[in-house]
């Protein structure tokens, strides 16, 4: 892990949040087209419920990925200096 790999990660994790956005938006337009009680509809609610989850997830995955890189650049910093 390097430091400058932190600017790939932090745009996957940008790309990856306007991504569930977009697609929460997405599904809010097409629930409002879908008739009550037809399958598109139950798929339409189960699709918002898992981006929903998803999206609540991120912070706690953007912190993984920051922990991950910063114990990362600590190991190669001193890999040589045992």
């Amino acid at each position: 892990m390097r430091l400058q790999d932190l600017a790939t990660v932090a745009v996957t994790f940008v790309i990856a949040g306007i991504a569930l956005g977009i697609g929460a938006e997405v599904l809010d337009e097409v629930e409002q087209d879908v008739t009550d009680g037809s399958i598109a509809s139950l798929a339409v609610n189960n699709s918002s419920l898992g981006i929903g989850e998803l999206s609540s997830w991120m912070p706690t995955i953007g912190l993984v990925i920051a922990a991950a890189m910063i114990i990362g650049i600590i190991f190669t910093s001193f890999a040589g200096k045992v």
